[in-house]
């Protein structure tokens, strides 16, 4: 017996099928982006709600917290990075914003966003209150992210760390590297990766008396002969030992052929005891400083000595393409390059300024190496 109830076809049947198990995608998919969102936010308002006078077993639950969030932030990274962003762009528009949601979200963005949320944790650091006892409680992080923007030679950035790290007398401890950085280096490395500009932006800042001494330590690192003068200018009327020793120092490791006569031409009247006495004593030692006595430092070096131009080239940006890193290039090979002088020292400012990106020990022993064959470029001939 035929029966008289219509039948659904097949298609039809498996369209249906289709569309609610779609439905039920869709409303899982809400319902888990409802809850991540929710979580976020509930991570948002604990650091808005984090007082700035939180005591340091607050902090550091703290910071335990926050290692939870950014586990849970990268698990749903795509639709956490939306929400960091909406927030931050909020956060600095409000006229006293948290600043210890600006640091971490700023944090995560730079760390574990896309390369254009780069500008926006630029934008959010700079709107942080460095002296929040928050803020303070995680300088380490602060270091940390400020010295992570400083490739982008952002020049809002230098008024910053002329403010926040110039004239600390704190250290950060990088635990990656079980390594300390102590308050000059660690403007070395901030200033460091300007370059040229980083070392300009410092000169103008050795004429104040509070300053004086923190920048020429940090100029050993990062000076050239361009600040000679600037040097020279900036010493008191009466040179007191301590600050003679930073003057002979920078001069004779960064200041070339200039710096040597700059010494050779200071009035020992102006000098201290100490200081006269110490000049007297190194005072040969800075007349026969010449490229043949510094070129006799590099000979202990193994390698090959002799490299073509345009090999030596091709070395030199790989160099750079590797922050400086390349253990097979042996300093004889520049010395005694047939390339001119101006364009090595051109090209190992340029590699010293990426160097900087990296703050371990061993960068460290690279920048000093690098400043030496600099110094002994400036006194070849050509």
């Amino acid at each position: 017996m035929l029966s008289n109830t219509p039948k659904v076809p097949r298609i039809h049947f498996i369209a249906l099928l289709m569309l609610v198990l779609s439905t039920s995608s869709m409303l899982l998919a809400d319902a888990r982006a409802a809850s991540t969102e929710q979580e976020t936010m509930r991570r948002m308002t604990q650091l808005r709600a984090l007082p700035a006078d939180a005591s340091p077993d607050r902090l550091r639950q703290h910071n335990e917290e926050m290692d939870e969030a950014w586990h849970f932030y990268h698990g749903h990274r795509d639709e956490v990075l939306t929400m960091l962003r909406r927030e931050r762009a909020a956060e600095v528009r409000k006229p006293k914003p948290a600043p210890l949601l600006l640091l971490d979200v700023a944090s995560y963005l730079y760390l574990d966003g896309e390369p254009e949320d780069r500008k926006r944790s630029l934008q959010a650091l700079l709107a942080i209150d460095p002296d929040a006892p928050t803020i303070q409680a995680n300088f380490d992080q602060l270091f940390r992210l400020t010295h992570g923007l400083a490739p982008m030679a952002d020049p809002r950035l230098l008024p910053f760390i002329d403010r926040v790290f110039l004239p600390t007398e704190r250290g950060v401890m990088l635990s990656e590297q079980s390594f300390t950085l102590n308050p000059t280096l660690m403007c070395a490395f901030l200033y460091g990766v300007y370059g040229a500009e980083g070392e300009r932006h410092l000169q103008p800042m050795l004429k104040n008396p509070e300053r004086i001494e923190r920048v020429m330590e940090v100029l050993k690192w990062l000076g050239s002969p361009d600040s000679v003068a600037a040097v020279e200018g900036a010493m008191p009327p009466k040179i007191e030992y301590d600050m003679f020793a930073r003057e002979l120092t920078f001069m004779m490791v960064n200041g070339g052929p200039q710096g040597r006569e700059a010494m050779l031409r200071l009035d020992s009247a102006r000098l201290d005891e100490q200081s006269k006495q110490h000049y007297e004593r190194v005072k040969p030692a800075i007349e026969a400083q010449v490229y043949a006595q510094l070129r006799k430092k590099f000979e202990q070096f193994t390698g090959e000595q002799k490299v073509p131009d345009d090999k030596l080239k091709q070395q030199l940006a790989t160099m750079y393409d590797n922050f400086g890193k390349d253990s097979r290039l042996n300093p004889q090979a520049l010395l005694d390059s047939s390339l001119s002088k101006d364009y090595l020292i051109g090209e190992l400012s340029k590699i010293r300024a990426r160097m900087f990106t990296h703050a371990d020990n061993q960068t460290l022993s690279d920048i000093e190496l690098t400043n030496a064959v600099l110094n002994a470029l400036r006194y070849r001939d050509h």
